[in-house]
Protein backbone atom coordinates (compact mmCIF):
# COMPACT_ATOMS: atom_id res chain seq x y z
CA UNK A 1 0.00 0.00 0.00
CA UNK A 2 1.52 3.52 -1.19
CA UNK A 3 1.20 6.08 1.51
CA UNK A 4 1.85 9.58 0.59
CA UNK A 5 1.23 13.00 3.28
CA UNK A 6 0.59 16.66 1.98
CA UNK A 7 -0.81 19.95 2.63
CA UNK A 8 -3.06 21.68 -0.29
CA UNK A 9 -1.09 25.25 -1.59
CA UNK A 10 -3.41 28.09 -3.36
CA UNK A 11 -1.15 27.60 -5.93
CA UNK A 12 -2.55 23.60 -6.56
CA UNK A 13 -6.25 25.13 -7.53
CA UNK A 14 -5.69 28.04 -10.14
CA UNK A 15 -5.86 27.19 -13.69
CA UNK A 16 -2.99 27.90 -16.39
CA UNK A 17 -4.20 31.31 -17.03
CA UNK A 18 -4.76 32.02 -13.66
CA UNK A 19 -8.75 32.88 -14.11
CA UNK A 20 -12.24 31.41 -13.03
CA UNK A 21 -15.02 30.92 -15.61
CA UNK A 22 -16.90 34.49 -15.19
CA UNK A 23 -20.27 33.30 -16.56
CA UNK A 24 -22.46 31.03 -15.27
CA UNK A 25 -23.99 28.50 -17.37
CA UNK A 26 -27.87 28.94 -16.75
CA UNK A 27 -26.98 33.01 -18.73
CA UNK A 28 -25.67 30.84 -21.29
CA UNK A 29 -28.95 29.14 -21.39
CA UNK A 30 -31.16 32.13 -21.09
CA UNK A 31 -29.02 33.56 -24.32
CA UNK A 32 -29.23 30.86 -26.69
CA UNK A 33 -33.35 30.58 -26.05
CA UNK A 34 -33.26 34.24 -26.41
CA UNK A 35 -31.48 33.57 -29.98
CA UNK A 36 -33.73 30.75 -31.08
CA UNK A 37 -36.49 33.95 -30.59
CA UNK A 38 -34.67 36.12 -32.59
CA UNK A 39 -34.49 33.45 -35.52
CA UNK A 40 -37.90 32.39 -35.44
CA UNK A 41 -39.08 36.33 -35.45
CA UNK A 42 -36.86 36.62 -38.39
CA UNK A 43 -38.09 33.85 -40.06
CA UNK A 44 -41.60 35.00 -39.83
CA UNK A 45 -40.95 38.57 -40.53
CA UNK A 46 -39.22 37.29 -43.74
CA UNK A 47 -42.57 35.37 -44.57
CA UNK A 48 -44.67 38.03 -44.73
CA UNK A 49 -46.01 37.38 -41.05
CA UNK A 50 -46.90 33.68 -42.07
CA UNK A 51 -45.11 31.29 -39.64
CA UNK A 52 -45.38 27.51 -40.19
CA UNK A 53 -49.13 28.68 -42.07
CA UNK A 54 -50.43 30.53 -38.71
CA UNK A 55 -50.12 34.20 -39.23
CA UNK A 56 -48.12 35.55 -36.87
CA UNK A 57 -49.88 39.10 -35.18
CA UNK A 58 -47.46 40.64 -33.20
CA UNK A 59 -46.31 44.37 -34.29
CA UNK A 60 -42.38 44.41 -35.72
CA UNK A 61 -41.83 46.78 -33.16
CA UNK A 62 -41.87 43.93 -30.54
CA UNK A 63 -40.65 41.61 -32.88
CA UNK A 64 -37.44 44.02 -33.45
CA UNK A 65 -36.78 45.62 -30.35
CA UNK A 66 -37.91 43.13 -27.45
CA UNK A 67 -34.90 40.28 -27.93
CA UNK A 68 -32.39 42.59 -27.93
CA UNK A 69 -33.48 44.28 -24.85
CA UNK A 70 -33.71 41.12 -23.10
CA UNK A 71 -29.96 40.09 -24.29
CA UNK A 72 -28.65 43.37 -23.23
CA UNK A 73 -30.47 42.78 -19.81
CA UNK A 74 -28.98 38.83 -19.34
CA UNK A 75 -25.75 40.07 -20.64
CA UNK A 76 -25.87 42.80 -17.66
CA UNK A 77 -27.15 39.94 -14.52
CA UNK A 78 -24.76 37.67 -16.07
CA UNK A 79 -21.85 39.89 -15.89
CA UNK A 80 -23.17 41.42 -11.87
CA UNK A 81 -23.56 37.64 -10.48
CA UNK A 82 -19.95 37.00 -12.11
CA UNK A 83 -18.54 39.80 -10.40
CA UNK A 84 -20.32 39.19 -7.25
CA UNK A 85 -18.66 35.90 -6.83
CA UNK A 86 -15.88 35.03 -4.28
CA UNK A 87 -12.37 35.48 -5.82
CA UNK A 88 -10.17 31.83 -5.15
CA UNK A 89 -7.97 33.74 -2.81
CA UNK A 90 -11.42 34.28 -0.61
CA UNK A 91 -12.75 30.55 -1.16
CA UNK A 92 -8.94 29.45 0.18
CA UNK A 93 -9.46 31.91 3.02
CA UNK A 94 -12.97 29.78 3.86
CA UNK A 95 -11.65 26.44 3.05
CA UNK A 96 -11.86 23.75 5.05
CA UNK A 97 -8.47 21.93 3.82
CA UNK A 98 -6.81 25.09 3.20
CA UNK A 99 -4.52 24.24 6.35
CA UNK A 100 -5.02 20.35 6.49
CA UNK A 101 -2.56 17.74 6.50
CA UNK A 102 -4.38 15.18 3.94
CA UNK A 103 -3.29 11.76 3.60
CA UNK A 104 -3.66 9.78 0.57
CA UNK A 105 -3.55 5.67 0.86
CA UNK A 106 -3.62 3.57 -2.33
CA UNK A 107 -4.77 -0.05 -1.14
CA UNK A 108 -5.22 -2.97 -3.58
CA UNK A 109 -9.20 -2.33 -3.12
CA UNK A 110 -9.66 1.23 -2.48
CA UNK A 111 -8.97 4.87 -2.79
CA UNK A 112 -8.71 6.42 0.60
CA UNK A 113 -8.57 10.00 0.97
CA UNK A 114 -7.92 11.56 4.52
CA UNK A 115 -7.89 14.24 7.09
CA UNK A 116 -8.38 14.58 10.75
CA UNK A 117 -11.81 15.43 10.05
CA UNK A 118 -13.23 13.10 7.83
CA UNK A 119 -12.08 9.74 5.11
CA UNK A 120 -13.20 9.23 2.46
CA UNK A 121 -13.04 5.66 1.39
CA UNK A 122 -13.44 4.83 -2.29
CA UNK A 123 -12.93 1.72 -4.18
CA UNK A 124 -11.70 2.05 -7.70
CA UNK A 125 -14.25 1.03 -9.51
CA UNK A 126 -16.40 3.80 -8.85
CA UNK A 127 -14.07 6.25 -10.39
CA UNK A 128 -15.87 7.71 -13.27
CA UNK A 129 -12.16 8.73 -14.30
CA UNK A 130 -8.31 9.62 -13.18
CA UNK A 131 -7.15 12.12 -14.91
CA UNK A 132 -3.56 13.45 -15.13
CA UNK A 133 -2.52 16.61 -15.92
CA UNK A 134 0.49 18.45 -16.06
CA UNK A 135 0.43 19.42 -12.28
CA UNK A 136 -1.60 17.43 -10.80
CA UNK A 137 -4.24 13.67 -10.49
CA UNK A 138 -8.06 14.27 -10.53
CA UNK A 139 -9.78 11.60 -9.12
CA UNK A 140 -13.36 12.02 -10.14
CA UNK A 141 -16.33 10.56 -8.81
CA UNK A 142 -20.39 10.58 -7.87
CA UNK A 143 -20.32 14.72 -8.37
CA UNK A 144 -16.78 14.86 -6.81
CA UNK A 145 -13.27 15.44 -6.96
CA UNK A 146 -10.58 15.20 -5.11
CA UNK A 147 -7.40 16.65 -6.37
CA UNK A 148 -3.31 14.74 -5.32
CA UNK A 149 -0.82 17.29 -6.42
CA UNK A 150 2.25 15.86 -8.29
CA UNK A 151 4.97 18.02 -6.22
CA UNK A 152 3.94 15.69 -2.86
CA UNK A 153 6.61 13.23 -5.24
CA UNK A 154 9.74 13.69 -3.70
CA UNK A 155 11.26 11.93 -7.02
CA UNK A 156 10.70 10.56 -10.64
CA UNK A 157 10.44 7.12 -9.87
CA UNK A 158 7.84 7.29 -7.16
CA UNK A 159 6.10 9.47 -9.46
CA UNK A 160 6.04 6.75 -12.26
CA UNK A 161 5.22 3.82 -9.14
CA UNK A 162 2.49 5.84 -8.43
CA UNK A 163 1.09 6.17 -12.07
CA UNK A 164 1.68 2.58 -12.77
CA UNK A 165 -0.51 2.03 -9.97
CA UNK A 166 -3.37 3.98 -10.70
CA UNK A 167 -3.28 2.70 -14.41
CA UNK A 168 -3.70 -0.98 -13.04
CA UNK A 169 -6.41 -0.05 -10.64
CA UNK A 170 -8.47 2.32 -12.20
CA UNK A 171 -9.90 1.22 -15.40
CA UNK A 172 -10.28 4.85 -16.92
CA UNK A 173 -7.06 6.28 -16.15
CA UNK A 174 -5.98 9.61 -18.51
CA UNK A 175 -2.99 11.38 -19.14
CA UNK A 176 -2.45 14.61 -20.51
CA UNK A 177 1.04 15.71 -19.39
CA UNK A 178 3.17 13.08 -21.98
Amino acid sequence: MSKFEFKYSIEDFRTPSGKRWSLRRPFARWALLILVWMILSLIAFVGGGVYLGIEVALPWIFVGLVPPLYVALFVYRGLKKADKRPSLQEDWDRSQLAHETIVVELAPDEFRFLTSKWRHKIKWHAFREVLETGDAFEFSYSNETRLVPKRIFTDSNTLDEFRKSLKDRCPRFWSLSR
